[in-house]
C-alpha cells in the first residue's frame, strides 16, 4: 500500500534517559487522519472525540508495525480529557488489546488543554486504564489547567513538563531552582519526570542538574514518520478500511 492510500499518518519521537541517552519509549504524534491534518485537529478538539475509536485503531496498527520492524517497545499515546471521558474510551483501548499489544507498553498521555466535560467518568476511565496496567502520563505540566491538585488526583507514573519551563530555567537562575524543586516534588509523589523541549546541550545540562529522569526534544531526535511496511499489517489496514467503507 502506498502512503497516499492510507487514511492515517503518524510520527514518533524518542524519550530518553537524560544521564545516558538510552531510549526508553517513543511518543506517537498525529500527522493526518482521513484527510484531516494535525493543525485542523488541534484547532477543533471535537474532532479528537468524533474520531476516537478510528484514531485508536490506527494507533494500534501503527504501534504493532513499529514493534515488529522499528524496535519500538513502549509508546506514549495522547488522549484528550474528553476522549478519556467518552463512553467509547474502553472500546478504544480494546483496539490495542485486540492487536496483541500489552497495556504496559501503551502509556496513556493525558493532554492538558481543558478539563473533561464529565469529570466523574474521566477519573473512572483513567482508573480502569491504570488497573489494566497502562502507565498514566500527565502532559505539559506547568501550563493550561495543570496544577498540583490535578496531578495528585490523576496519580500519574510519569509527568512531562511544559517546554517553557526548561527554556526559562536556562535563562534565569530562579526558574532553574524552581524547576529543580518541581522535579523533587514529582519524585516525592513516586512519579518520574520527562523534561520536554530539550533542543540544546545547555537544556540537557539543566535537566541533569534538576535530576530529571528523562528528556524529549530535537536535541535527541526530530519526530520520524512512522513507516508501516509489514505485509500483514498492511493487509489488516486494508481490511479495516474496507470494513469502515462498507458500514
Amino acid at each position: 500500500m502506498r502512503n497516499s492510500d492510507r487514511t492515517f499518518q503518524f510520527a514518533h519521537q524518542p524519550i530518553v534517559k537524560v544521564n545516558s541517552g538510552s531510549v526508553i519509549a517513543h511518543e506517537l504524534l498525529l500527522r493526518e487522519y482521513q484527510g484531516i491534518d494535525k493543525d485542523t485537529f488541534l484547532s477543533d478538539s471535537n474532532l479528537f472525540l468524533e474520531h476516537l475509536v478510528g484514531l485508536a485503531e490506527s494507533k494500534a496498527l501503527t504501534l504493532k508495525a513499529l514493534m515488529m520492524n522499528g524496535g519500538v517497545k513502549t509508546l506514549f499515546v495522547n488522549f484528550t480529557p474528553d476522549q478519556i471521558a467518552s463512553e467509547l474510551f474502553v472500546r478504544a483501548l480494546n483496539s490495542f488489546y485486540e492487536n496483541g499489544i500489552a497495556p504496559s507498553t501503551v502509556a496513556i498521555e493525558v493532554t492538558e488543554h481543558k478539563e473533561a466535560s464529565d469529570k466523574e467518568r474521566f477519573y473512572n476511565h483513567l482508573a480502569y486504564a491504570r488497573r489494566n496496567g497502562h502507565p498514566i502520563v500527565v502532559d505539559d505540566f506547568g501550563s493550561g489547567i495543570s496544577n498540583f491538585q490535578h496531578v495528585t488526583a490523576l496519580r500519574p507514573s510519569i509527568v512531562k513538563t511544559d517546554k517553557e519551563l526548561i527554556i526559562n530555567a536556562v535563562l534565569d537562575p530562579w526558574h532553574k531552582k524552581a524547576l529543580k524543586a518541581l522535579v523533587r516534588y514529582i519524585h516525592d509523589l513516586d512519579a518520574r519526570v520527562v523534561i520536554e523541549g530539550i533542543e540544546t546541550e545547555e537544556h540537557l545540562r539543566v535537566a541533569q542538574f534538576c535530576n530529571a529522569d528523562f528528556g524529549q526534544g530535537y536535541f535527541f531526535a526530530e519526530p520520524e514518520l512512522s513507516k508501516i511496511d509489514c505485509p500483514n499489517i498492511i493487509d489488516m489496514m486494508q481490511a479495516k478500511q474496507f470494513k469502515l467503507a462498507s458500514v
